[in-house]
């Protein structure tokens, strides 16, 4: 190096998951004092790689994040009409009972990054197997305008889940949302099931009960 010169050294860090690094160099200079630092100036270097994902345990206290606006149980009652529920062992977004007049509802659920990399998220409403039934099933779900969510490091966005139903039946399809290069298995996609059905008005007339017409004496 001449004098008031300088070099430019490169240092290539390869990230391999998520991992933090760290790696100390010696810079040696020719006919400098052998008693001050004789392995080498120490130059310490720090890295830290990161696979892109989003949270995805729907057992951990994060999954109440992503249904924050809905109900969450641990079985489905048939019993009941419950609307916008999530049933955590059964891994079922239940909408409940809609009218079927082609009307669309919706639930918003979100999408959370917790790492310290952007990343790219890929939504997508697929059937529940290949047969025509659940083929014209998974179309009554839909995820328009949300498909493709970019999510800075530590922040989220939200997805709208629209519902239509069109027929007296029970509609079901699979919710996927899957991170764009995330190699990570536990962070990598979020899936459950959707489920809705569809149904009409009704009533119910109950009738005053009959007089009990009165005893004649004998």
């Amino acid at each position: 190096i001449p004098v008031k010169g300088s070099a430019v050294i490169t240092v290539t860090l390869s990230p391999e998951g998520n991992q933090h690094f760290h790696e100390r160099l010696g810079i040696d200079i020719a006919d400098r004092d052998p008693l001050d630092s004789p392995q080498g100036i120490p130059f310490e270097l720090e890295g830290e790689s990161c696979v892109p994902g989003i949270h995805t345990d729907l057992d951990s206290p994060e999954s109440v994040s992503i249904f924050e606006e809905q109900q969450i149980v641990s079985r489905l009652d048939p019993k009941k009409n419950m609307q916008a529920v999530f049933a955590r062992d059964e891994r079922i977004f239940s909408f409940g009972t809609v009218v079927a007049n082609g009307q669309r509802v919706q639930e918003k659920l979100k999408l959370i990054n917790p790492n310290k990399v952007p990343c790219v998220v890929n939504v997508k409403i697929r059937p529940r197997g290949e047969s025509k039934d659940a083929l014209t099933s998974a179309e009554a779900f839909d995820v328009r305008g949300y498909e493709v969510q970019q999510i800075p490091p530590h922040e989220h966005r939200y997805v709208l889940v629209g519902f239509r139903p069109q027929a007296l039946t029970t509609y079901y399809a699979t919710f996927e949302a899957t991170v764009e290069n995330g190699f990570d298995a536990k962070t990598k996609e979020l899936k459950f099931e959707l489920r809705g059905d569809g149904a009409l008005p009704q009533i119910v007339i109950e009738l005053p009960p009959q007089p009990v017409p009165p005893r004649t004496a004998a």
